[in-house]
């Protein structure tokens, strides 16, 4: 039989009926014979229901309405289920999510929607990072990893990109003592064993923007380079401290990979814990190049997580500390700067995502 919201003729009237509770709905039903069709009562209008059926049929449902009321919850609880949501097209706050390319592929995972909020930008350890001041951002997307070696190749084989490492005269590595610029070093050849799950090194912030510029073009979407404030909120993920998770240096090695665990070479992204945000190796690893021109402190700082953009246009920031440094340089306020050709083998890049 099926359930349907037809009335039953009235040609059915002296016909036998059954009531039946329906748990789905808390309604009396009037199942009549020979029909696929039922008349539903809601407990609530026991006299309407007495009217419209006779004789012992009108008794029934006042007695059923008075016994089962109370009842008729718990079983609803008892034998529906409830019911299933479709999850929404669109992105949701803190879920990842990856934009398809012009050939069906997959971009990199970046973790949608950000949410925006208000916090209190820099510290008072250096005078780089004064005066700390309050910034308030709006709902971004962020890349979950920092930009892999598998992914730069991707854009790198899609466009015949040549590297300002590649053109020029090759990237800063680490001898053990000094860095040193070796012609050989590029992003395939950075000094030590990469494999594509590595964050791509050895990249200008000109390689860089050349990337996310490419990014845009096959995604149809606004990606670029973080700003200054979008990354330190995203590393801070709520904490006043030092680092995402506040002040403890001992918790260090569990989020980031620097001079004290790193064996002097990067890792594969994600593999220490995340942040609150899930965001993985915003502490360590590789620095990450940011959008914002260089300041030598916050005064006249914007203050709504925009880019800081007026001053000398060669002269870019990098934020996160990187594999070959101490704990001091993972700090989330902790800023340096270089020129926009400059490429060191622990110098990388991480994406943020302005529009759905």
């Amino acid at each position: 039989m099926q359930l349907s919201d037809v009335t039953s003729p009235s040609n059915s009237e002296n016909k036998p009926k059954n009531l039946w509770l329906n748990p789905n709905t808390n309604t009396f039903v009037v199942i009549e014979p020979q029909q696929d069709t039922f008349t539903e009562t809601p407990p609530s209008t026991t006299a309407s229901t007495a009217d419209a059926a006779s004789g012992s049929d009108a008794a029934i449902v006042k007695i059923l309405s008075e016994l089962l009321a109370v009842d008729a919850l718990k079983q609803q609880k008892e034998d529906v289920q409830p019911p299933t949501v479709d999850a929404p097209a669109t992105p949701q706050l803190g879920k990842s999510f990856r934009d398809e390319l012009k050939d069906g592929s997959l971009g990199p995972e970046v973790v949608l929607w950000i949410p925006g909020g208000t916090f209190q930008m820099g510290s008072n350890e250096y005078d780089s990072e004064k005066p700390v001041h309050t910034v308030t951002v709006k709902s971004f997307g962020m890349g979950k990893y920092e930009v892999t070696r598998g992914e730069f190749r991707k854009f790198v084989e899609a466009t015949s990109y040549k590297t300002e490492a590649e053109k020029g005269d090759g990237c800063y590595g680490w001898t053990g003592s000094d860095w040193k610029k070796d012609s050989a070093y590029n992003w395939k050849n950075v000094g030590f064993t990469q494999d594509d799950k590595h964050p791509a090194v050895c990249v200008s912030w000109n390689d860089a923007k050349a990337y996310v510029k490419w990014l845009s073009e096959q995604t149809g979407k606004d990606y670029r380079l973080p700003s200054e404030a979008q990354w330190e909120y995203v590393c801070r993920a709520g904490s006043m401290g030092k680092y995402s998770f506040g002040d403890d240096v001992n918790q260090l090695g569990d989020y980031g990979w620097y001079g004290k665990n790193s064996d002097n070479k990067t890792h594969p992204v994600g593999e220490k814990q995340a942040n609150k945000f899930r965001l993985y190796d915003m502490h360590g690893n590789v620095w990450e190049w940011l959008e914002d021109v260089w300041h030598s402190d916050y005064n006249g700082a914007p203050g709504d997580g925009s880019a800081w953009m007026s001053g000398d246009s060669n002269t870019r920031l990098l934020h996160g500390g990187s594999w070959s440094l101490d704990d001091d340089s993972l700090r989330c306020a902790f800023r340096v700067r270089d020129v926009t050709s400059s490429r060191y083998n622990n110098w990388g890049f991480r994406i943020s995502r302005v529009n759905l």
